[in-house]
């Protein structure tokens, strides 16, 4: 491969990807590419730096950035450490362009992130061909579009060159002098719609204040959309989790009616589906 653009996500695979890559692929034009959507937790922006300090690599930090020209897709600007935003600016950008991204109009990781390194890495490969590389583990396999990998000249490293499982990305980073300090289930976008209601709540019980963006996002932008299942917003959240006990046992994403007869379990979070930002 001559080029290959690593799809940096600020998570713990995703970095040990990164890892692994700039040890065996030397005859390789890497190029490392960190997209922020002003929403990741200030910990993964702490933990990118961290990456490129301690391993002694160049990590790309950009964001999006719609122009006001139809039909120019270039819609990203280069940013850094110090001054990426932190207050979900280029997210808003979205939202004011298009809508509240949910479930029925999936386009915050397209939009904020796909995209934008793309045409970044176009830019910077100057038009030649390059291939992506993803950080899905092996257990993980099951998510792969095989067709759409080759289509788009994705691999995946960690699946067919050096399989591994989340023990071992845990016994990686064990063996590190620096970590992501985030709990699993909190990810990298500290409220993403995406994640079952099971960790919503959980984020809500312990750091209801997360949701206060979001909420400012729904008043001034929302326009009839909601960006949590079941049309609801931060507060309604917030309210609901209170009503949540620990340890009780239901499933996690059950549509809940009687929040009093329908508890959800706070155990195991580590094990539900993450969001492809966190890969």
């Amino acid at each position: 491969m001559k080029n290959i653009f690593i799809s940096f996500s600020g998570g713990l695979t995703s970095a040990f990807m990164t890892h692994y890559i700039i040890k065996n692929y030397t005859d390789s034009n890497i190029l490392i590419a960190f997209a922020n959507t002003g929403k990741e937790r200030n910990e993964t922006l702490d933990f990118v730096r961290a990456c490129s300090i301690n391993w002694n690599i160049k990590i790309h930090w950009i964001e999006y950035n719609p122009q006001q020209k139809h039909g120019f897709k270039n819609w990203f600007k280069v940013v850094d450490y110090e001054s990426a935003s932190r207050n979900g600016e280029p997210f808003e950008k979205l939202i004011i362009k298009e809508a509240l991204p949910n479930s029925k109009f999936p386009s915050c990781s397209s939009r904020l992130k796909e995209i934008p390194l793309h045409n970044f890495v176009k830019t910077y490969f100057k038009g030649e061909k390059y291939h992506t590389a993803i950080g899905i583990r092996w257990d993980e396999k099951h998510r792969i579009k095989w067709s759409k990998a080759k289509e788009n000249n994705f691999f995946y490293p960690l699946v067919t060159d050096f399989p591994v499982d989340k023990k071992f990305i845990h016994n990686f980073w064990k063996t590190q002098n620096f970590k992501l300090n985030l709990k699993s289930y909190e990810g990298n976008c500290c409220c993403c719609w995406k994640k079952s209601n099971r960790k919503l709540y959980t984020i809500a019980k312990e750091n209801p204040q997360l949701f206060d963006w979001w909420d400012e996002m729904q008043k001034k932008h929302g326009k009839g959309y909601y960006f949590f299942r079941g049309n609801k917003t931060g507060k309604d959240l917030i309210e609901d989790a209170k009503h949540m006990k620990d340890g009780q046992k239901s499933k996690c994403d059950t549509k809940i009616t009687d929040l009093q007869n329908q508890q959800l379990s706070f155990f195991d979070l580590d094990n539900e589906t993450q969001c492809t930002c966190n890969l």
